[in-house]
């Protein structure tokens, strides 16, 4: 492969990255500086080769030894792709006469991850950190409560009366029992649930709206919690109320529980289950309760708007599997 000299000619890879031809060409992707930072650190053995000694001989030989220093098939490829667009960017600059990454396989990688269901000890240890937690809340509202009122100060909400003691539990037990991802359950809107017939109203992934069956602890969750979080007002001004159930910091602004879930699994001692692993125990359950792929997919949103046909008489069937499955958790 021989090189074409020229001005501005990079001569190495690494002065093909520093190139202000590739950011240019990539300027509206945001993950591509982070891409390129990335593969400076685990491809480290290509940056200082020249142009021209790059062949698809020399690429599979570093691949083969990044997966025996441990670099799994995934971020490999991941790798090879950046290598073939910028040598790609090279070859249309007639940097060099050929793309040598052009005709390089892909690695074979894993299957993801089946969905699993949590050992049920899991959830137990969950809410007994919940309800330790909880009764520290009360006791520091107590004790603050107590200071206010020796130095004659309006009393804070007492924490005692309050069916739940911030959104944290409420939020768990709706997604454990209904699927729903932390972003979807941050965002429901008091429109979305109607308490009369049990159903939580949701976007499907392609477009349209489902109805979601709730079980009986999760309608018990919003009965109680609704009262407890009145709406919030935006503008006063404009008297436009915000509609969260779970309203943020700020209102208006959804509620993100990311920081307050690690420190609770950290408190349970299961410092690895993350909030997407709920939704993957929540399905699993409902599997050995008999449920169908055609049930799972409704439930998560993943049926296509169009050409679907979901027979709405299932409705109290799906109900029963899903206050099943909440039921044998409660039992274990």
């Amino acid at each position: 492969m021989t090189a074409l000299s020229g001005p501005h000619c990079p001569s190495t890879l690494r002065q093909l990255l520093d190139t202000t031809c590739v950011d240019q060409a990539f300027e509206h992707s945001k993950f591509w500086p982070e891409r390129v930072r990335r593969f400076q650190v685990e491809a480290a053995a290509l940056l200082d080769t020249p142009l021209e000694a790059f062949n698809p001989s020399v690429i599979e030989a570093w691949r083969q030894s990044s997966l025996a220093d441990g670099l799994t098939p995934r971020a490999l490829n991941g790798h090879v792709s950046l290598l073939r667009v910028a040598l790609h960017l090279a070859e249309r600059k007639h940097w060099i006469p050929e793309n040598p990454a052009r005709h390089i396989r892909p690695l074979t990688t894993p299957p993801p991850v089946a969905p699993h269901e949590q050992p049920p000890d899991i959830h137990a240890r969950l809410e007994a950190a919940i309800a330790e937690r909880n009764e520290s809340l009360r006791s520091h509202r107590d004790q603050t409560n107590t200071e206010r009122l020796q130095r004659h100060q309006p009393l804070m909400p007492d924490l005692r009366a309050a069916p739940y003691v911030n959104h944290l539990e409420p939020m768990y037990l709706v997604m454990r029992d209904s699927g729903l991802t932390m972003a979807e359950c941050a965002k429901l809107e008091r429109d979305d649930l109607d308490l009369a017939s049990g159903l939580l109203r949701r976007p499907c992934k392609r477009g349209g709206h489902r109805q979601v069956p709730l079980s009986d602890l999760a309608l018990d969750v919003f009965h109680r919690w609704q009262p407890q979080c009145a709406p919030v007002t935006i503008e006063p001004s404009r008297r436009k109320p915000s509609t969260l159930i779970f309203p943020g910091q700020y209102p208006g602004t959804p509620l993100n529980i990311s920081h307050s879930w690690k420190h609770l699994v950290q408190c349970a001692g299961v410092p690895d289950l993350t909030l997407f692993d709920l939704r993957q125990d929540f399905m699993m359950r409902l599997i050995k309760q008999g449920a169908s792929p055609s049930d799972l997919l409704y439930l998560v949103g993943r049926a296509p708007a169009r050409g679907w046909s979901w027979d709405w008489t299932n409705m109290g069937a799906l109900r029963t599997l899903i206050n099943k499955a909440s039921q044998a958790l409660r039992r274990s």
